[in-house]
């Protein structure tokens, strides 16, 4: 998983990414009564993501989404790994919120498989 790829190059049928998430945070209820705070997070990393790199995250960009989503995730785990080594036990309403929502689309995401 060591492979680093290109900045993306944007495709004439490539849709907004984050719209249509916050659309199915909504519409799923996958996070119950946190959906705003995680709706709320997602568009901050958005915004942070066009400030950086002048765009937002867009479909058929050129980049492999599961290998970056696996990258993120190996990258995710060690930072738990990390709050477990200096003696965090508790998560916050906002990462247990994210889990939450990312356990609901990945088993969306596998019935649909």
């Amino acid at each position: 998983m060591d492979v680093v790829q290109n900045q993306p190059t944007e495709e004439i049928k490539s849709q907004e990414v984050t719209p249509k998430l916050i659309k199915w945070l909504t519409e799923s209820n996958a996070v119950g009564k946190n959906t705003k705070l995680v709706c709320n997070l997602v568009q901050e990393r958005d915004d942070f993501g066009i400030q950086k790199y002048g765009k937002p995250l867009k479909t058929l960009n050129g980049r492999d989404c599961e290998l970056d989503a696996q990258q993120e995730l190996a990258d995710c785990l060690q930072y738990f790994y990390q709050l477990r080594l200096e003696g965090n036990k508790l998560l916050t309403n906002a990462t247990v919120s994210l889990l939450e929502a990312v356990t609901a689309l990945t088993l969306e995401m596998a019935k649909e498989t």
